[in-house]
């Protein structure tokens, strides 16, 4: 096997909602995409790239109260390397 790259995405879309019994608050609707790049440079090593939130897109993870929300996470890139043997 040679060397070979693949590249994909994901793409999350989450609707607007209420998240409290009372429905007295929404936590707005959000669009978020993945992209992932994978590289075999040959039968024992592979690389990976990833980044999560490609557009920075400002999002709300979870909501308990309008009081207590926590925000989703920033744009985050990763690497990896994979080596077997």
């Amino acid at each position: 096997m040679g060397d070979s790259l693949n590249v994909d995405t994901a793409i999350n879309y989450m609707d607007e909602r209420t998240d409290d019994t009372a429905a007295s608050f929404k936590r707005p609707d959000y669009w978020r995409v993945d992209a992932f790049a994978n590289y075999s440079i040959n039968t024992h090593v592979q690389l990976r790239f990833s980044v999560e939130n490609l557009f920075n897109e400002t999002y709300y993870e979870h909501t308990f109260s309008r009081f207590e929300v926590w925000p989703g996470a920033p744009r985050i890139f990763s690497a990896a390397v994979k080596a077997t043997f």
